[in-house]
């Protein structure tokens, strides 16, 4: 524990507000002793960790660590569609993720690093997934990101929702 508020206090000197959360959800999970609360200090700590080391990458390998996300990403895609093509008819793409939820928050998130061109696969990828909280985030970042591109991103952000919600149904459970 010594060792992760140790961590906790240097995130905290990089990004107050940051690290303020991350002790207080150390601080709890000393004092809970729940079943997983030493597991999430740690994963939100090492989190918080790396989103400081990422802010401070030098602006020559961005692009390239970039480049290498979106690659994972399509990947993935690659893998779904192949399970898409394999698996009967209902069942679950989960990439290699294990995970249809997984596979639609990878999606999701490296959408946004995504070029534009590349947007619709993500799209299908998440439809796939059957994630409606992916389709959820995959369409804010659509409306964070192009806001002034007019009705298509819209009708794009739209459609992934709808479509997910339509292969999700009749239920919202997670998997």
């Amino acid at each position: 524990w010594a060792a992760l508020f140790c961590f906790g206090m240097w995130i905290w000197r990089e990004d107050r507000w940051l690290g303020a959360f991350v002790l207080y959800i150390e601080a709890r999970a000393l004092l809970s002793r729940e079943v997983l609360s030493f597991e999430t200090a740690i994963l939100l700590t090492f989190g918080a960790g790396l989103l400081i080391v990422a802010r401070n990458i030098p602006a020559r390998y961005r692009e390239i660590i970039r480049g290498l996300l979106v690659g994972a990403g399509l990947l993935q895609l690659a893998f779904v569609g192949l399970q898409w093509w394999w698996l009967p008819p209902n069942e679950w793409t989960a990439g290699s993720l294990g995970n249809p939820n997984y596979l639609g928050t990878l999606l999701a998130i490296v959408a946004g690093l995504a070029p534009a061109p590349l947007l619709p696969l993500f799209g299908i990828g998440i439809v796939a997934s059957r994630s409606w909280l992916a389709a959820l985030a995959f369409a804010a970042m659509l409306g964070a990101r192009y806001r002034l591109a007019g009705p298509w991103i819209a009708i794009g952000a739209t459609s992934t929702i709808a479509l997910t919600l339509w292969q999700r149904w009749p239920t919202l459970q997670s998997v």
